[in-house]
């Protein structure tokens, strides 16, 4: 436990004394709100949803940023092989790290709903806080699986470009960054192919007060086991290239 703290500690200073990292993944989605909730861009009943995919948004900026910089930038240290004859050193490293990406996450939604409420002055019940952030929770599971597999399959050089290519097009595919009911009939076909829209179906059913989508949790566990995957081989074949 010990060891674990120390990681959280030493991992956390790093990325407080990053601005590249903590503007765009704690601060931009609630300001974003703001500018689109509060300036009367989206009004009415649609700020609700629009709570629900900045959410959505927030959540997995935070993991995929995070963990696809870090894990690149550490294959590249001259300490990384050490670091993996070390018995046990791993695996505190890497809770430490999802213990990071689960409080960063938790403090990018609230920092959402604290904007939310005074821009617009939406007031969810408890139950529906309890629920948001439960889908936050566990958005970050495919967010932390795909910024691994970034970070075990690229450069640190390009990781975060990667990163950005993946995550700024899944966002708008799943209707996160624009009203998914504006969508043409092949984009609307696209968009129920990504993770992001099912997650984006969990949250806005939240929000709008009325039940979650079966088929969705159903993508959403799919989309899960196969990045498990792909992050298993991304990992692999990194083991296979240095040690053989």
């Amino acid at each position: 436990m010990k060891l674990i703290l120390t990681h959280f500690i030493f991992q956390a200073r790093i990325l407080l004394r990053t601005p590249a990292f903590l503007i765009p993944t704690l601060i931009f989605p609630a300001m974003l709100y703001c500018f689109l909730g509060g300036t009367g861009v989206v009004h009415g009943e649609a700020t609700k949803y629009l709570l629900g995919s900045m959410t959505v948004y927030g959540v997995l900026g935070v993991g995929i940023y995070q963990f696809s910089a870090a894990i690149a930038g550490e294959r590249e240290s001259p300490f990384y092989p050490w670091t993996k004859t070390l018995r046990g050193a791993l695996l505190p490293m890497l809770i430490a790290r999802i213990m990071i990406a689960l409080c960063f996450a938790i403090i990018a939604v609230s920092l959402l709903l604290l904007a939310a409420h005074v821009v617009t002055e939406i007031n969810l019940n408890t139950t529906q806080l309890i629920k948001l952030m439960g889908i936050s929770l566990i958005a970050m599971v495919p967010s932390i699986l795909i910024g691994m597999a970034i970070g075990n399959l690229c450069s640190a050089k390009v990781s975060i470009a990667i990163a950005n290519l993946i995550f700024l097009p899944l966002s708008f595919l799943g209707g996160l960054l624009i009203n998914a009911n504006s969508f043409s009939s092949f984009m609307t076909s696209l968009s129920n192919l990504t993770i992001t829209r099912h997650l984006g179906e969990l949250s806005w059913a939240i929000v709008g007060n009325h039940p979650m989508p079966n088929e969705s949790w159903f993508v959403v566990a799919i989309y899960t086991a196969a990045l498990a995957a792909l992050v298993w081989f991304a990992v692999k074949r990194d083991q296979n290239k240095r040690f053989g």
